[in-house]
């Protein structure tokens, strides 16, 4: 064989390698560009649910703050109301009577 021929195929067979590798090194750059993409959209969108959810808990937890603070003050409420009514039993008492009797009534829960 000719060794100028040789020299062609060889140069050939180089360029031929060089493109391949090439090709294969921009395929995987496209890939490596595509994952970063999807990986920033998810990051975005997730954001966006975290946001979402933030601004839907927020105003549930002021008003579990309020309904919290009202439940106190209502048991307080209620203590208060329990102390003044046994105060006035006592008061009947002392007079010689007999102090109506107390029948808690059920309520429905709603």
């Amino acid at each position: 064989m000719d060794p100028s021929l040789i020299q062609i195929l060889i140069g050939a067979g180089s360029t031929i390698i060089a493109a391949a590798i090439a090709s294969l090194l921009s395929l995987q750059a496209v890939r490596i560009q595509e994952r970063r993409q999807k990986d920033a959209t998810e990051t975005e969108n997730a954001e966006k649910v975290s946001n979402m959810a933030v601004k839907l808990i927020e105003p549930l937890e002021n008003r579990i703050v309020k309904l919290e603070k009202k439940i106190k003050d209502l048991e307080q409420e209620r203590d208060d109301l329990k102390d003044w009514a046994e105060r006035l039993c006592c008061q009947v008492r002392d007079m010689g009577g007999t102090p109506v009797r107390f029948e808690e009534k059920t309520r429905p829960i709603k």
